[in-house]
């Protein structure tokens, strides 16, 4: 039965499987493929990331205030000795 690969293959180097090479990672490759991402796209890495972390704080916040409402404290968790 035939089938439709005609017997040829790509060039080497021309057959990737993928953004990630099929080899062992070394430190630059990953510090590589993040500055490369930042370059890309920066308003995405920095400004969604900004959004997501807002949200988050603001929620965290949020139920910090309801489940401790008359809880005060000085700045470090300390507590007010005079209250």
């Amino acid at each position: 039965m035939a089938t439709p690969d005609s017997g040829k293959r790509a060039p080497p180097g021309r057959d990737k499987a993928g953004i990630v090479p099929p080899r062992p990672l070394e430190l630059g490759d990953i510090f590589g493929g993040a500055f490369r991402a930042v370059r890309y796209a920066p308003l995405t890495m920095f400004g969604l990331t900004l959004v997501v972390l807002m949200i988050a704080q603001l929620l965290g916040m949020g139920v910090g205030w309801v489940l401790a409402p008359g809880i005060e404290t000085l700045p470090y968790g300390i507590p007010d000795p005079e209250s």
